[in-house]
């Protein structure tokens, strides 16, 4: 049997880390005057910020030892979970990308592939 605790702390931090780094581009658009897309990244970084530490509080009192079943697991979710919330400021910023192209955009971001679904960034 998988237990989800480690698999749940763990994405939680990740989430975290992600928040963190969705306020970089919330500064520099606040800093150039763009406050469109800085309020847009400042509050998917709330969100993103929330669930991580919600996360990474319900799985803290479980053992964070992790097995072969589920470093698996942890991978698998983990892309998908940094992938689904960068999603979040494509999805609703002045892109106006549908969710199914803003997860493309946040996975080939995360994966660094350099495929993108925009057209016109020539």
């Amino acid at each position: 049997m998988i237990r989800f605790g480690p698999i749940v702390f763990f994405i939680g931090l990740l989430l975290s880390a992600l928040a963190l780094a969705m306020l970089i581009p919330a500064l520099v658009d606040l800093l150039s005057g763009y406050t469109r897309n800085a309020s847009v990244f400042a509050v998917s970084a709330g969100f993103t910020l929330f669930v991580g530490v919600s996360a990474v509080l319900g799985a803290r009192a479980d053992k964070r030892e992790v097995d072969v079943r589920q470093s698996f697991v942890l991978a698998a979710l983990g892309w998908t979970a940094a992938a689904a919330f960068a999603a979040l400021p494509l999805s609703f910023s002045e892109l106006g990308l549908d969710p199914a192209n803003a997860f493309f955009e946040a996975m080939a971001g995360v994966t660094s592939t350099a495929a993108t679904a925009i057209i016109g960034l020539d």
